[in-house]
């Protein structure tokens, strides 16, 4: 049984980490959305529905922290999309942190297919079955 696909907002502002997000949902039959900051994010999810933003803490222009607080306090913005933060350094009270902004989850960068899978399931298990 095939997962069902998903319309996933990357945020990340490095090229490179950015395209092995988007090379990994693609092959696990997702669509991607695809933005460099915080801002474009915020753009784009005025624009556009998405089921989840991976989005990246430490960026230009806006950062993933602020961000995820415009997301979950905007009026014109989706709040309810689940958001999983990426990071290059996972510790436990920045996923604290993250959670207490409104994050639904904390993935470690570089991200693993295995990882992923499970993060989605979790966040969706009306969709993907639980974990």
């Amino acid at each position: 049984m095939s997962s069902p696909k998903l319309r996933i907002l990357v945020v990340e502002d490095h090229a490179l980490s950015r395209q092995v997000a988007e090379v990994l949902l693609r092959h696990m039959g997702h669509e991607c959305l695809l933005a460099d900051n915080g801002e474009q994010a915020l753009q784009v999810l005025a624009q556009e529905a998405v089921d989840l933003v991976l989005l990246d803490v430490a960026m230009p222009v806006m950062d993933g922290l602020r961000a995820l607080q415009q997301l979950r306090s905007r009026d014109d913005l989706p709040r309810q999309v689940p958001v999983l933060m990426l990071t290059a350094h996972v510790q436990k009270h920045d996923q604290l942190r993250y959670r207490e902004l409104g994050a639904d989850g904390c993935m470690a960068k570089p991200i693993s297919t295995e990882r992923l899978r499970e993060e989605l399931a979790r966040l969706m298990p009306e969709r993907f079955g639980p974990v």
